[in-house]
């Protein structure tokens, strides 16, 4: 195994990157495929329960944490009883390349989780859907440090008009932004983010009922009966254009 070429490792290790399992198994079988596989072990780890959860931070190598670029905790069950923060944030303060995180209902502070991630500049997706405490000063301290978002999930956070401000200043490459049972959003919030986020193509403000447009101002975006906007740039672009007439 050793002989093989590093390109046909390489090309078996991406044949199997989502099967976890295997990957792990071989590790053990050579030290040039335990090189080639660990990249993609780690690539986005499959974390189950709290416990693997646990497990996975204690054994963490400086090589691995640079390896990390997703971690997706939404399929730990009772994530929002156990106390995932504490544990989470010593990762996040030594993992540099982090593209996507999802805390979707974890029991955390967001202050100190957002805190942990200033570093990761490489960041384009964040969810912290159903998280208690996501206020106005916590999306000001993430999105300073993050200009090049391109997904964020804040639904159910008790923010104002002040976080779509933010959003719209700081986030400029942003396409999808969950807003969802905002209800303290206006349409002053979504009149700014359509005329600031050229790239936008996706708002969910379902249940945010505080969002009382003026008779037509978004008839150029197409709306749903359950209130789920989806935006092109063509859309965003007329509308930036109208509202910037006036």
């Amino acid at each position: 195994m050793n002989s093989l070429a590093s390109e046909i490792l390489h090309v078996i290790t991406d044949l199997l990157q989502d099967d976890q399992q295997t990957l792990t198994q071989l590790t053990f079988v050579s030290k040039a495929l335990h090189d080639v596989t660990t990249p993609y072990l780690y690539k986005s780890p499959s974390i189950l329960t709290f416990h693997q959860l646990t497990r996975f931070s204690r054994f963490l190598t400086s090589r691995h944490y640079d390896c990390i670029k997703t971690i997706n905790l939404q399929l730990i069950p009772h994530r929002w009883q156990h106390n995932i923060g504490q544990v989470l944030e010593s990762i996040l303060q030594r993992t540099h390349n982090l593209e996507r995180l999802d805390l979707g209902f974890c029991n955390l502070d967001p202050r100190r989780i957002v805190s942990a991630i200033a570093h990761c500049e490489a960041l384009q997706y964040l969810s912290l859907n159903g998280v208690r405490n996501v206020t106005d000063q916590v999306v000001l301290a993430f999105v300073q440090d993050h200009p090049h978002l391109i997904e964020l999930d804040i639904s159910s956070a008790v923010i104002t008009d002040s976080s779509v401000y933010a959003i719209s200043r700081y986030c400029p490459s942003l396409e999808e932004l969950d807003i969802s049972g905002c209800e303290h959003i206006s349409e002053d919030g979504i009149r700014f983010l359509t005329q600031q986020c050229k790239h936008l193509r996706y708002i969910n403000i379902k249940d945010c009922y505080n969002v009382i447009p003026e008779d037509g101002e978004f008839d150029g975006l197409p709306t749903t009966t359950d209130d789920i906007w989806e935006t092109d740039e063509e859309y965003v672009s007329d509308i930036g254009d109208v509202q910037g007439s006036h």
